[in-house]
């Protein structure tokens, strides 16, 4: 049992060391951790090591309901920024707000990115180079830029919001067979206690870092002129721009009883895409043929992260070590509610991957999930609970959305990680907290 534990330690500690420090694809570095784990669990023949691979490999038939929709999001987020659909709606939305509000600008312009579907790892692409213009027109600070981005973009919108067309909130349907707006009373409630306490920590930390006289400092990566340029330029109307982002919103919380909610995303965002494209094809300055091609890339690239993540699960799954972990949470004597809360985020937080590890707790536990629901639990509830668990504890520093955006803002884990924890751990499990206690004593289940 010991050496078990002691795989899957070094397992993950193997493809962090491997993806941060030497930059290894996800994949990859997925592969050395299954070997690692099937070693300290006694894989000492080629036959006993491919059977954990064979474990791996299903990770595959998971990643197929992912199939459409990640691509698709991935080449909308193309889309809309090689229009200019996604810099009209930043740079309006961000002025609309002023200096002094900047940092909530900048929040609700990835809110409403991500909300609209545009993926949180896209989405950091299409409005960094607003967010760095901005940045140095307002000096403000890189850490708390990456903070407005964090805060809008990795937590309500990802899986609080009910009828978010985010492949987050639909895991849970797969496994319980609840719609895409399910639990909306936890939702609701959810998405308000993080709105509001993200806005009121931006505001804090902004005047702490006036306090402290923290300027902005350009990214010695960056071409800053060439971001400044983007403030300038001749852009399509913000009020045309927001009108993909409302029909993916709308084709989710209209029609989700209707048509399969994977289904439905696909759909939404491909007619998004189109309408895009047919009014900003006169003056579109790339191929189509271009905008598909690397749009498809980046999101297979995202579904080859997902694969890794879960069948590096599926084959920590095969273990002692997992089997106990996995056995011990459905044993805990404790409310349905709270079981849900408390084994997702454990799983979230070992695998530091919100819908990878989303995906193998409701693969693990979704059976008694559905048992609670038979004793009286309310299966909305817990879906809407477990997808906001699932963007908690995952932002832990092995989370590899955390290496990138760090990456890209080029900010070490000193300078940037605490904002992480501030809007990316803390506020959620607030909020998670509330919706569990509230689902708790029986009110909007």
């Amino acid at each position: 049992m010991l050496l078990s534990y002691l795989g899957l330690v070094l397992g993950l500690g193997s493809m962090l060391y491997l993806t941060v420090q030497k930059r290894w694809f996800i994949l990859m570095a997925a592969w050395v951790a299954t070997v690692v784990i099937a070693i300290f669990n006694g894989a000492y023949t080629p036959t006993a090591m491919w059977a954990f691979f064979t474990q791996f490999g299903s990770g595959m038939g998971v990643a197929a309901n992912y199939l459409m929709i990640m691509p698709l999001g991935a080449l909308f987020g193309r889309v809309m920024q090689v229009s200019g659909f996604a810099e009209s709606i930043a740079i309006k939305f961000s002025n609309a707000f002023g200096p002094k509000y900047a940092g909530i600008g900048l929040f609700v312009v990835t809110a409403l990115l991500t909300w609209g579907g545009i993926s949180v790892v896209v989405a950091i692409f299409t409005i960094y180079p607003i967010v760095m213009a901005i940045g140095k027109k307002l000096d403000l600070p890189r850490p708390y830029l990456l903070g407005t981005y964090i805060a809008g973009s990795c937590t309500f919108t990802t899986g609080m919001i009910p009828g978010v067309p985010s492949a987050h909130n639909l895991i849970p349907t797969t496994f319980l067979g609840t719609t895409a707006t399910a639990g909306a009373f936890q939702g609701i409630v959810a998405s308000l206690i993080t709105v509001v306490l993200s806005v009121l920590w931006l505001l804090y930390d902004l005047k702490r870092i006036r306090e402290k006289g923290l300027h902005f400092t350009p990214n010695p990566n960056d071409k800053i002129e060439n971001f400044e340029s983007i403030i300038d330029k001749k852009l399509p109307p913000w009020q045309i721009a927001v009108i993909p982002l409302v029909i993916c919103i709308l084709s989710v919380l209209l029609f989700n009883h209707i048509v399969n909610a994977f289904a439905l995303v696909s759909i939404g965002i491909s007619i998004a895409v189109i309408l895009t494209w047919i009014y900003s094809r006169k003056t579109y300055p790339e191929s189509m043929r271009d905008t598909i091609s690397i749009g498809f890339t980046n999101g297979f690239t995202g579904l080859l992260s997902f694969v890794a993540i879960v069948g590096l699960g599926k084959a920590m799954a095969n273990t002692i070590a997992y089997k106990d972990v996995i056995a011990r949470v459905i044993n805990l004597d404790m409310n349905p509610y709270v079981l849900v809360a408390v084994g997702v985020s454990i799983i979230c937080l070992v695998t530091g991957s919100s819908s990878g590890g989303l995906t193998l707790a409701m693969q693990g536990l979704s059976e008694k999930f559905l048992q609670l629901s038979g004793a009286g639990a309310n299966l909305g509830a817990i879906h809407r609970i477990a997808a906001t668990a699932g963007v908690g504890f995952d932002a832990m520093p092995w989370n590899l959305g955390v290496c990138l955006f760090l990456s890209i803002f080029n900010l070490s884990y000193k300078e940037g990680y605490s904002y992480f924890v501030k809007y990316a751990i803390v506020i959620p499990v607030i909020s998670l907290i509330a919706i569990t206690a509230l689902s708790y004593v029986g009110i909007g289940v």
